[in-house]
């Protein structure tokens, strides 16, 4: 990790004072060319941490097995297209590589239990997220069945996004219009959806966080957070977290509930 500039000019000047003895004075010509060198020095620790940092991550992505790898050959997967054996780098590849057949565009993997999850989504005209359709999830898995190394289990998930009901009261300062209030509440809501990472944890505390930052907000009361994915049978109560099946969520418009309730109404 790079140290600061001051952290390197003490180091320089600790070691010039045991060889030498140099002007006391605070604006001393001496000081003037530790300092430049202390930046030098700065600019290259940070540089070569950020490639440091870069080769890192290709190496996980280069090393089959890691999660990052599994994200990497998620990605890589070029729908309508054969994998061929290259005989001279003893691996699988594409014989052409067409970016425009690369219909996954988001990934998320998790392991549990010596079980390796992909959940996978591809992005529809409008910018939603939406599953891959039969053909492209049954070319996907075949493409993971031949690529993943021997022994290992893998699942592949690519589902409608799971149904969230919310039942929230929002306390708001009355010199607020309710109505302001409204628009930048849901304007909130939609920010915590679309800032939830696929394949993340769904948390109704960070819910209520969203709306208690919007202007005008006072307090807010969290009636009932309910999830529903794809194998679910019914909607279940989110007390703390919980694992979305699909990896991303939509709202049930219809069956969730707001109410707006301004502060001066606790006083009667």
């Amino acid at each position: 990790m790079a140290r600061s500039i001051i952290e390197i000019r003490e180091s320089i000047i600790e070691r010039l004072n045991v060889k030498f003895t140099l002007s006391a004075s605070g604006v001393a010509e001496w000081r003037l060319w530790v300092y430049a060198f202390a930046v030098v020095i700065h600019t290259f620790e940070l540089i070569f941490d950020r490639f440091t940092e870069d080769v890192n991550k290709r190496i996980m992505k280069t090393r089959p097995g890691t999660a990052e790898w599994y994200a990497e050959l998620c990605f890589l997967f070029q729908n309508g297209h054969e994998l061929v054996f290259d005989t001279e780098n003893a691996v699988l590849r594409y014989e052409k590589d067409d970016p425009a057949s690369r219909i996954v565009a988001v990934a998320a993997v998790h392991e549990q239990e010596r079980i390796i999850t992909l959940r996978v989504a591809k992005k529809a005209e409008s910018g939603e997220l939406v599953p891959l359709d039969y053909s492209e999830r049954l070319n996907f898995t075949n493409y993971i069945a031949r690529s993943r190394p021997l022994g290992s289990k893998v699942t592949v998930l690519s589902t409608t996004a799971d149904a969230v009901r919310y039942s929230v009261s929002v306390y708001y300062n009355p010199a607020y219009p309710v109505e302001s209030i409204k628009v930048r509440t849901k304007q909130a809501l939609e920010a915590f959806k679309t800032s939830l990472e696929f394949g993340g944890m769904l948390y109704p505390g960070r819910f209520v966080d969203y709306i208690m930052n919007v202007e005008g907000v006072v307090t807010v009361k969290l009636e009932s957070f309910r999830r529903k994915g794809t194998s679910d049978e019914a909607f279940e109560d989110v007390e703390v977290s919980a694992q979305l099946e699909a990896g991303y969520f939509n709202y049930d418009s219809d069956n969730c509930t707001d109410s707006y309730i301004s502060t001066s109404d606790l006083l009667l």
